[in-house]
């Protein structure tokens, strides 16, 4: 079986636990993660087999904050996901959520609370990305260092097949 899994792990590289969060998720299976207010995680999944997109959020113990939610149940038999934190300033971070949306050939975006909460419904980030190899990476906040673009402001990078430079 392919799971979606996360393992917590100290500063050396310990265990501290592991879990199996989707137990079948198909070979084209894909995972991203983020940090949160220093203590919890974002993880979102793309579950070939469902061919949908889901979030989940824990604490750093492994507390369920936010239990397996499906954002989009018709993502297509091949998608990207990608996750990034948004900073305020405050201990108060939100994510967002990017997800490539075969269907509709789309790269969409959610953003939502540190508790998994939808505050921005899923719209559309590109029209006309690479659906041959559609690549999405996102940035908002690094949890390591705290440097954060400016308050709440994220940046997103993917292929696109416009062919302009």
């Amino acid at each position: 079986m392919n799971d979606a899994t996360f393992s917590i792990r100290t500063e050396t590289g310990a265990l501290v636990s592991s879990t199996d969060i989707d137990a079948n998720v198909g070979t084209g299976a894909q995972v991203a993660v983020t940090s949160l207010n220093q203590d919890r995680f974002a993880m979102v999944w793309y579950d070939q087999l469902d061919q949908d997109i889901t979030i989940a959020v824990r604490s750093v113990t492994n507390t369920v904050i936010r239990s397996p939610l499906d954002i989009d149940t018709s993502a297509g038999t091949n998608s990207r996901v990608e996750i990034a934190t948004l900073g305020d300033g405050t201990n108060n971070d939100k994510f967002v959520v990017l997800w490539y949306d075969q269907p509709t050939s789309d790269i969409l975006a959610a953003i939502y609370d540190s508790s998994g909460g939808q505050l921005i419904a899923p719209f559309i980030v590109e029209s006309s990305p690479s659906t041959t190899l559609p690549v999405i990476e996102a940035f908002g906040k690094s949890s390591a260092t705290g440097f954060r673009l400016c308050a709440n402001r994220w940046v997103v990078a993917y292929t696109d097949s416009t062919g302009n430079a």
